[in-house]
């Protein structure tokens, strides 16, 4: 099974010109609704943020909320999310939370559990 996630730093320049952006106290979020049918998701966290273990933890933490939850909420769109400093000390459900409120602020669909 092959993953699908922007790779590209033309992928990502797109996204960063013709997105939106979602501002929240843990992660910036960028939409571009795309013409794929899949979903597509990059991580971005900062070396300034910690250590390797710290940056991978919080990049495993991403991942997984997008798992469980963000290719419910959006369907055929490319998506950056950018961690903040806050998020190190951050709860998962916190950061799970405020992902899903910045995902569906504009999506015309809601999570199906």
């Amino acid at each position: 099974m092959k993953k699908e996630g922007l790779k590209k730093t033309s992928e990502f320049k797109r996204v960063f010109s013709q997105g939106k952006s979602r501002y929240g106290k843990y992660t910036i979020i960028y939409i571009f609704p795309g013409q794929q049918e899949a979903n597509r998701v990059g991580i971005i966290v900062k070396k300034s943020i910690g250590k390797a273990t710290q940056r991978n933890r919080i990049k495993r933490r991403l991942r997984e909320i997008w798992r469980l939850k963000g290719k419910k909420i959006i369907s055929g769109s490319d998506v950056i999310v950018i961690a903040k400093k806050e998020i190190l000390e951050a709860p998962f459900l916190e950061i799970e939370q405020e992902m899903v409120r910045l995902l569906e602020r504009d999506s015309k669909t809601r999570i199906k559990e």
